[in-house]
């Protein structure tokens, strides 16, 4: 495929806020850099990303991948703490005696 100005511009962009909003670092040079970029476009939560993906895939001709429902709209609320999903305070045991650290240990008294 051939590279034009306006197909870098586009992916210097997406790039871009790729890397902001997902934290994926993209390549110009991967063979598969227009493929990944309109992936991570099409589940961005940025309308402004989505929109550059759209361009993009104009511009080289490619199709955008199926859109996929956002998990956490569908689903029902769920503790996540740094983006890792937690046991909920229900789900863990239930201690009945105290427990005490002593020299590094737990002591159950």
């Amino acid at each position: 495929m051939e590279m034009t100005k306006p197909i870098i511009d586009c992916m210097q962009n997406l790039r871009r806020r790729i890397r902001a909003e997902q934290g994926s670092d993209i390549r110009l040079s991967q063979a598969d850099a227009i493929a990944q970029m309109l992936t991570l476009a099409v589940k961005s939560r940025d309308e402004k990303t989505r929109a550059l993906g759209k361009e993009l895939s104009q511009l080289t001709g490619s199709e955008l991948p199926a859109s996929q429902p956002l998990a956490s709209a569908t689903a029902t609320p769920s503790n996540t703490y740094r983006g890792a999903m937690v046991q909920s305070e229900e789900a863990h045991p239930a201690h009945t005696a105290s427990v005490r650290i002593y020299r590094g240990q737990k002591v159950y008294a």
